[in-house]
Formats: C-alpha cells, sequence, structure tokens
C-alpha cells in the first residue's frame, strides 16, 4: 500500500485521475473508487507569480532616469 496523502509541494486542487480507458476525471472528491489502471494526477504547485509592485517600481524608476537625462540633454541645448 503506497497511500501517504500529499506533499507540501502538491496542488490538491488540480488533482486528478485518469481513467484506466483513457478518459479523464476533473474533480477527485467526484471519484468514488480508484480502479486498476487507472492514474492519480497530483501536479506541483505552481511557481510563485512575479509580484507586480516589485516590477512597476523598477520600469517606473527607469523611466524617470531616461526623461531626467532627456530634460538634462535639452537643458544644456544638446
Amino acid at each position: 500500500n503506497r497511500v501517504g496523502g500529499f506533499s507540501k509541494e502538491a496542488d490538491k486542487k488540480e488533482t486528478h485521475i485518469v481513467k484506466a480507458d483513457g478518459s479523464a476525471i476533473s474533480s477527485f472528491t467526484n471519484v468514488r473508487e480508484v480502479e486498476p489502471g487507472d492514474a492519480i494526477i497530483v501536479p506541483p504547485k505552481a511557481e510563485e507569480k512575479i509580484r507586480a509592485l516589485p516590477t512597476i517600481r523598477d520600469v517606473v524608476q527607469t523611466i524617470g532616469s531616461a526623461l531626467l537625462g532627456i530634460a538634462a540633454l535639452a537643458a544644456l541645448g544638446l
């Protein structure tokens, strides 16, 4: 018996079963019995999404620096 539950990395919400006949059941909670030949698929959690705030901050900072440089060149008449 290899029953052990979910690992920390498991994405429990995405668990599904591929039946021996090739059909798929997307909700593991609807399964009453796992039959021989069925495969239980438990994907890992997705990587953390890119945090938007630091990215936006970096973009704004870069644009600000570029505009400051352009303004300085314009003030010098170049």
